[in-house]
């Protein structure tokens, strides 16, 4: 999803468009976005959060945890709660653009 919002600001695309990946060589902080198992799993940073859709079921060290052992969750509620504003805005967003049939810009 990175690769349109890349080539278009590499062609100088001034124009709107709708694109939920990045300028990759923008300095804006990259984040990832999959949906396993009926949960949201979001990455930021050294973060992975889980979330249900109604609440978040956990937030993992991935940098020092790969194995995703230890649910940090309860221990930094700051960062799970801007992860977990962001994945909503996002969820948000593409929801209400499906059901619009506002994918495009008109």
């Amino acid at each position: 999803i990175d690769i349109m919002p890349t080539v278009l600001r590499y062609l100088n695309f001034d124009k709107p468009f709708v694109g939920f990946g990045r300028n990759l060589f923008s300095k804006e902080r990259p984040f990832a976005l999959n949906y396993k198992d009926n949960v949201y799993q979001y990455f930021e940073g050294d973060y992975l959060l889980q979330f249900d859709g109604t609440m978040s079921v956990g937030l993992y060290n991935i940098k020092t945890d790969k194995l995703m052992s230890t649910n940090v969750l309860s221990d930094f509620p700051e960062v799970a709660g801007s992860m977990e504003q962001k994945l909503k805005a996002l969820i948000q967003q593409y929801n209400n653009r499906m059901i619009a049939d506002q994918l495009t810009v008109q």
